[in-house]
């Protein structure tokens, strides 16, 4: 402080005029003589500041970033770490404002990839995995900071944090005690000369105290931890798995199931493989994975069709379900004996073909491109009880001639009256093999089933009930034709 003075006049009298200078103001005391007057000065924080150039926003592990005011009150990069407290001009004086720090990070995710940072709606800027954003702010300040929920790693990876917005705290209230500087006047002496007193006085200064509370800041840091979540994609051609499709949360579990069968038809169905995880095959329609990273998973089928082998006669085998495009083995005894006298001499039922692919060998192996309905077909072999016959009647023959050529002739005539009947009965044997040759060819039940190969609409319920009324109706055939048999070898039992 410095003081000097100069004469004047007040009110027809002379006067000294005192200036006075404190920090760098001047304060000028003129015509108040006899009075006490007290100045004071109060510093007052200004809520403007000096920002800096602005600086890249992108805040990483090595590089934090630091956000401080703008003119305007809106947050801008700072180029540098800023001090606790920021200078400022507040009627041409400088002066500091006190301030604290918020420290912003994130961790769950690496420094390769980034999020938006959001502070009271506006993106300020970004910051990757493990970076770090530091934020000024002033006692009353409260502030909102958001970050994006989902940041995108690899093909199938992301990262995800439960909280991905945070609200600072306000600054606490205290008590401050502030001087202000008072200055009282001194008359240290006067004098009067000519008409004219002359004062000689200074300023002394004084301390005022002043107590007020004000709000002051505090710093703060808040952390966004990210989780790690992988991609699982399933495709199962029949629903079974499709639902377990998603993002999982790092090292968990997930179970898949589906179905083992899946019938389409009542001949079609597709069975259940194996699992391909990730390459590796599964042979169980229950697997387990450990999201330990992007997985995908495929269940695959084999299409299957049904066989089903028949036949009127012996005991078929090879019925089954088979894949599409294997090859089935079906088989069936060569020959049986037919039942009564004539198969006790050796008559016969010989296999003769399979109604699919004509093969006339009791084991064959079909290809299974399609439901298969085979059907073993028969024919019937007399050879043997017609030779024996032939020559027990040689031999009788002979014997008669033997003992009694008269009874011989006799027995000729009466043969000759029989034989008639015994031709015309061979002749009808004869007529009969010409219409199992004949049915053979025109075979109903191969009629049926090239119907049923070329009309898709007849359906497999369908194509067995009108098979077993043939079965039935070649049942009664035979029947007949077995009782028209046995009426022959009687007469011919009554001839000898």
């Amino acid at each position: 402080m410095s003081w000097y003075n100069t004469p004047c006049v007040l009110n027809g009298k002379r006067q000294i005029s005192i200036e006075l200078v404190v920090n760098w103001r001047k304060l000028k005391l003129d015509r108040f003589p006899r009075l006490l007057i007290l100045f004071a000065l109060i510093l007052v924080s200004s809520t403007n500041l000096v920002v800096p150039t602005r600086a890249d926003s992108t805040c990483s592990t090595n590089q934090p970033c630091y956000f401080g005011y703008d003119t305007s009150g809106i947050y801008v990069p700072f180029p540098s770490p800023f001090p606790s407290y920021w200078q400022t001009k507040y009627n041409g004086q400088q002066v500091k404002v006190t301030t604290a720090v918020i420290t912003i990070s994130t961790q769950g995710f690496p420094s390769d990839y980034s999020t938006d940072l959001i502070v009271d709606g506006k993106t300020v800027g970004s910051i990757a995995g493990g970076g770090t954003a530091k934020f000024q702010i002033k006692g009353d300040d409260v502030h909102s900071f958001q970050v994006s929920s989902y940041v995108n790693g690899k093909t199938g990876e992301r990262f995800f944090t439960k909280s991905s917005s945070w609200t600072s705290e306000k600054g606490k209230e205290v008590d401050v005690t502030t001087y202000n500087e008072v200055y009282v006047p001194y008359y240290d002496w006067w004098y009067t000369s000519y008409g004219y007193t002359y004062y000689w006085y200074y300023y002394y200064p004084y301390y005022v105290p002043n107590t007020q509370k004000v709000i002051q800041p505090f710093d703060q840091s808040y952390t966004f931890r990210y989780e790690t979540h992988y991609q699982l994609t399933v495709q199962d051609d029949f629903g079974g798995g499709v639902s377990q499709s998603g993002w999982y949360t790092k090292d968990s579990t997930v179970s898949l199931d589906t179905k083992p069968i899946v019938q389409t038809s009542a001949d079609t169905r597709y069975a259940f493989v194996a699992w391909t995880i990730n390459g590796q095959d599964v042979n169980n329609e229950h697997a387990t994975i450990n999201m330990d990273k992007t997985y995908s998973a495929i269940a695959k089928y084999q299409k299957q069709f049904f066989v089903d082998v028949r036949s009127d006669f012996g005991n078929p085998t090879g019925s089954g379900w088979y894949d599409e495009g294997s090859k089935a083995r079906i088989q069936i005894e060569k020959e049986l004996p037919l039942n009564g006298i004539l198969g006790a001499l050796g008559a016969k039922r010989v296999f003769d073909h399979w109604n699919v692919g004509g093969s006339s060998n009791n084991i064959a192996d079909v290809t299974v491109d399609s439901p298969k309905p085979i059907v073993g077909i028969w024919r019937e072999d007399y050879t043997v009880p017609l030779v024996i016959v032939a020559l027990l009647a040689l031999g009788i023959v002979g014997l008669i001639f033997i003992r009694s050529p008269e009874r011989f002739g006799q027995t000729v005539q009466r043969v000759r009256g029989r034989r008639g009947k015994v031709e015309e009965a061979g002749l009808e044997e004869q007529e009969d093999k010409r219409k199992e040759e004949r049915r053979t060819e025109e075979d109903p039940i191969l009629i049926l089933e090239k119907e049923y190969a070329k009309n898709p609409k007849m359906t497999h319920e369908e194509f067995l009930q009108r098979k077993d009324d043939i079965l039935e109706a070649e049942t009664e055939r035979k029947t007949r034709k077995r009782t028209h048999h046995k009426e022959t070898e009687d007469d011919t039992e009554g001839v000898n």
